[in-house]
Parts: C-alpha cells; sequence; structure tokens
C-alpha cells in the first residue's frame, strides 16, 4: 500500500476549520488592502515625480505655449508647486513607505496563497491533514510577523472595501464545514 507524506487526520471541528478559514479571509482582505493602499501611493509618488519634472525641465520651460496670455498664473502656480514639492519630497519618504507596503503586500500574499492551498484542499477532501496543519500553522505565523508591521491608524473606507471585497470573493457558503456536512 503506497504510504503519503499527508497523513488524514480524524475528521476536524468547526471550530479547526474555522481557525484556518479566517486566516485565509485576514491574509485575503489585507492583500486587497494594502494592494490598493501601495497603488495608490505609487500613483502619488508618480504625480510627485512628473510635477518636479516637468517644473523643473529646461526644455518645456523653453516652449513658446508657456508665453500665451493668461498662462502666467499657471506658470507661476506650477513653480511654487514645484519648490513646495522639491521641498518636501524628502520629508514623504515616497521610497521607505513604498517599501513598506510592498513587503507587508508581499507578507501577505505569501498567507493567502498558502491558506488558499489548504482551504481548498479541506474543500475536496472534507479532511485536514497533518501537511495542511502544517502549512496553515507557517502561513498563520507569517501573518502575525506582517500584523506587526501594520498600518497604526488604517484607513477605515479603504478597509470596509477591502472587506466587501473578500466577502464576495469568498462567501461563508464557499468553506466545507463538518457540521454541515455530518
Amino acid at each position: 500500500m503506497p504510504t503519503t507524506i499527508a497523513t488524514k487526520l480524524s475528521t476536524p471541528t468547526d471550530d479547526q476549520v474555522a481557525v484556518i478559514y479566517d486566516a485565509y479571509r485576514t491574509a485575503r482582505m489585507n492583500v486587497v488592502y494594502y494592494g490598493a493602499k501601495l497603488g495608490k501611493l505609487q500613483s502619488f509618488a508618480l504625480w510627485v515625480d512628473i510635477v518636479i519634472a516637468v517644473g523643473t525641465s529646461g526644455a518645456i520651460a523653453a516652449l513658446s505655449i508657456w508665453n500665451a496670455p493668461g498662462l502666467g498664473a499657471f506658470r507661476a502656480a506650477l513653480a511654487a508647486l514645484t519648490v513646495l514639492l522639491v521641498t518636501i519630497r524628502p520629508l514623504l519618504n515616497l521610497p521607505r513607505r513604498v517599501e513598506r507596503l510592498s513587503k507587508l503586500l508581499a507578507g501577505y500574499s505569501a498567507s493567502a496563497n498558502a491558506l488558499e492551498g489548504v482551504v481548498l484542499g479541506i474543500k475536496a477532501s472534507h479532511a485536514v491533514t497533518s501537511e495542511d496543519e502544517s502549512v496553515a500553522e507557517v502561513a498563520r505565523k507569517r501573518l502575525a510577523l506582517a500584523e506587526r508591521d501594520d498600518d497604526p491608524a488604517p484607513d477605515k473606507a479603504l478597509l470596509n472595501q477591502a472587506y466587501e471585497q473578500v466577502d464576495q470573493e469568498i462567501p461563508e457558503n464557499f468553506f466545507w464545514w463538518p457540521s454541515v456536512a455530518a
């Protein structure tokens, strides 16, 4: 009789699978949340760079269109905005913030992907293997590490959007529950 690495455990309880399912949904919600935050921050950083590039470019300043009537106020506003952004850009520390969000997103993504495999395995086999338990435990530890660097004051609107998205992607009835199957 062939042996497998993953040994089947007895049928799990709702509490056992709920821990895995909650971790999966939490990880997925954080993937959505930090993915959106990172996207917004990268867009903001891009616009800061564009305004600075346009405002400091001698080639653009030399264009004759800038001498057109009515653009004097716009030119002055662009110059002021450029000076402001060049001055505060180091204080914004955008590269460090992008790096932090990227690390959080990567950690939550790795956990979500690992837990998704476990969840799909449970759903297909109606059991939790020792391998499932091991993978879930590693993923939950990775979640705990990522949570240490979570936003101290999260964007509540963005968090609610992430929650709603995950609730639609992975509704409660998606999961296999031992008590329902019994």
